[in-house]
Protein backbone atom coordinates (compact mmCIF):
# COMPACT_ATOMS: atom_id res chain seq x y z
CA UNK A 1 0.00 0.00 0.00
CA UNK A 2 1.29 3.44 -0.89
CA UNK A 3 1.52 5.37 2.38
CA UNK A 4 1.64 8.73 0.60
CA UNK A 5 -1.64 8.02 -1.23
CA UNK A 6 -3.34 6.80 1.92
CA UNK A 7 -2.29 9.96 3.78
CA UNK A 8 -3.54 12.13 0.92
CA UNK A 9 -6.92 10.44 1.16
CA UNK A 10 -7.28 11.99 4.64
CA UNK A 11 -7.70 15.35 2.91
CA UNK A 12 -10.95 16.05 1.06
CA UNK A 13 -9.25 18.47 -1.33
CA UNK A 14 -5.56 17.91 -0.61
CA UNK A 15 -3.99 20.85 -2.46
CA UNK A 16 -6.58 23.30 -1.14
CA UNK A 17 -5.83 22.10 2.39
CA UNK A 18 -2.10 22.45 1.74
CA UNK A 19 -2.60 26.00 0.48
CA UNK A 20 -4.52 26.94 3.63
CA UNK A 21 -1.78 25.44 5.83
CA UNK A 22 0.87 27.46 3.96
CA UNK A 23 -1.09 30.70 4.34
CA UNK A 24 -1.59 30.07 8.07
CA UNK A 25 2.05 29.18 8.70
CA UNK A 26 3.83 31.77 6.55
CA UNK A 27 1.49 34.80 6.77
CA UNK A 28 3.45 38.03 6.23
CA UNK A 29 6.67 36.25 5.20
CA UNK A 30 8.63 36.09 1.95
CA UNK A 31 10.43 32.86 1.08
CA UNK A 32 11.46 30.96 -2.03
CA UNK A 33 9.42 27.98 -3.17
CA UNK A 34 12.26 25.66 -2.11
CA UNK A 35 12.52 27.27 1.34
CA UNK A 36 8.77 26.82 1.84
CA UNK A 37 9.00 23.16 0.87
CA UNK A 38 12.07 22.50 3.02
CA UNK A 39 10.49 24.11 6.08
CA UNK A 40 7.01 22.63 5.73
CA UNK A 41 7.10 19.19 4.05
CA UNK A 42 8.43 17.05 6.92
CA UNK A 43 5.83 14.44 7.88
CA UNK A 44 3.51 15.72 5.17
CA UNK A 45 2.21 13.53 2.31
CA UNK A 46 3.01 16.15 -0.35
CA UNK A 47 5.76 16.36 -2.98
CA UNK A 48 7.54 19.48 -4.22
CA UNK A 49 5.28 19.36 -7.29
CA UNK A 50 2.22 19.41 -4.97
CA UNK A 51 3.60 22.50 -3.20
CA UNK A 52 4.21 24.25 -6.52
CA UNK A 53 0.65 23.52 -7.67
CA UNK A 54 -0.82 24.72 -4.36
CA UNK A 55 1.24 27.93 -4.64
CA UNK A 56 0.13 28.45 -8.28
CA UNK A 57 -3.49 28.21 -7.12
CA UNK A 58 -2.90 30.67 -4.27
CA UNK A 59 -1.30 33.09 -6.72
CA UNK A 60 -4.27 32.79 -9.10
CA UNK A 61 -6.60 33.51 -6.18
CA UNK A 62 -4.59 36.62 -5.21
CA UNK A 63 -3.63 35.24 -1.80
CA UNK A 64 0.14 35.41 -2.39
CA UNK A 65 2.52 37.47 -4.51
CA UNK A 66 5.19 35.76 -6.59
CA UNK A 67 8.42 37.29 -7.89
CA UNK A 68 8.64 36.95 -10.79
CA UNK A 69 4.85 37.13 -11.28
CA UNK A 70 3.06 34.45 -13.31
CA UNK A 71 2.94 36.48 -16.51
CA UNK A 72 6.76 36.65 -16.52
CA UNK A 73 7.23 32.89 -15.99
CA UNK A 74 7.34 30.28 -18.75
CA UNK A 75 4.39 28.20 -19.83
CA UNK A 76 4.81 24.43 -19.81
CA UNK A 77 1.93 22.37 -21.20
CA UNK A 78 -0.35 25.38 -20.79
CA UNK A 79 0.54 25.91 -17.12
CA UNK A 80 2.80 28.63 -15.71
CA UNK A 81 5.97 27.25 -14.18
CA UNK A 82 6.84 27.77 -10.51
CA UNK A 83 10.60 27.39 -10.15
CA UNK A 84 12.37 26.61 -6.90
CA UNK A 85 13.79 30.14 -6.71
CA UNK A 86 10.51 32.03 -7.21
CA UNK A 87 10.00 34.30 -4.19
CA UNK A 88 6.61 33.94 -2.56
CA UNK A 89 5.16 36.64 -0.32
CA UNK A 90 2.28 35.52 1.86
CA UNK A 91 -0.12 38.38 2.40
CA UNK A 92 -1.44 39.30 5.83
CA UNK A 93 -5.19 39.08 6.40
CA UNK A 94 -5.61 42.68 5.25
CA UNK A 95 -4.04 41.84 1.87
CA UNK A 96 -0.71 43.52 2.62
CA UNK A 97 2.69 41.87 2.44
CA UNK A 98 4.00 43.37 5.69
Amino acid sequence: MNVQLSLLSLYERPLDALGKELIDEFKGKTLTVKEIFDMHHIWKPFTLANYKEALRRLEEDGLILADPPSEKRRLRKGVRTMGDTVKITFLNQNGCSS
